[in-house]
């Protein structure tokens, strides 16, 4: 069951990675098309560090602070193409750095945010937090784009409620669709890892926007 149980995580995890490697790609085509090439040779030295990260171990697992570090290298890619108009706030308190949490569990919430909120008009909002109460901890991701879709919502929470059901240790791994896939994918890590315990919440700010709110127990 504990081997079932890394080797779901792991081809979990798998699924994420190419997606990061597609997004940062098409940013430098992007940007040499637009004739910002100045910027490009940075983009590039992130974008190996971001995949010397993914590609330093197969465990499923690794620190919060390495993950929000992975985000502001991500982020600071981000920053070199869209420069002022991207505004990004990112924060993790330093007694939370050294906790484990699964590995790249921020990586599709991050693409996602900048992905739709640079559709809409700049300046952009970013802003990627950490904290912990009640023996859990938490990270909200929150940006000023065009949120949610109320059908969106709808759909995936039914798709939460039916993965719920499922035993977290032993649930063969859901079939994951393009749309929605880094969420679902996601969720089930959340509920492989932490159980009854994990968090996941996702909804749209009053003055608009998305906001996003994973976690789980800080003893698991």
């Amino acid at each position: 069951r504990a081997h079932k149980h890394r080797a779901q995580l792991v081809a979990l995890q798998s699924q994420m990675n190419p997606h990061l490697m597609y997004t940062m790609l098409a940013t430098i085509s992007v940007m040499a098309e637009m004739g910002q090439s100045a910027a490009i040779p940075a983009i590039v030295d992130d974008l190996s560090e971001m995949m010397r990260y993914i590609a330093s171990s197969e465990d499923s697992v690794h620190t919060l602070g390495s993950e929000f570090a992975f985000v502001r290298r991500y982020l600071q890619s981000m920053k070199h193409r869209f420069r002022d108009d991207l505004d990004v706030t990112v924060d993790c308190p330093p007694e939370l750095e050294e906790l484990a949490v699964p590995r790249l569990i921020l990586q599709p919430f991050i693409e996602n945010a900048v992905k739709h909120t640079t559709r809409c008009r700049p300046p952009w909002c970013l802003a990627v937090r950490a904290g912990c109460d009640a023996g859990r901890w938490w990270v909200t991701i929150e940006d000023n784009g065009p949120g949610f879709g109320d059908d969106q919502l709808v759909d995936l929470e039914a798709e939460f409620v039916r993965l719920r059901t499922l035993n977290p240790g032993l649930a063969d791994l859901p079939d994951l669709h393009v749309e929605g896939m880094g969420l679902i994918n996601t969720f089930v890590r959340l509920r492989l890892s932490y159980g009854e315990r994990a968090v996941m919440e996702l909804g749209n700010r009053p003055d608009g926007g998305a906001s996003i709110r994973i976690g789980g127990s800080i003893d698991d």
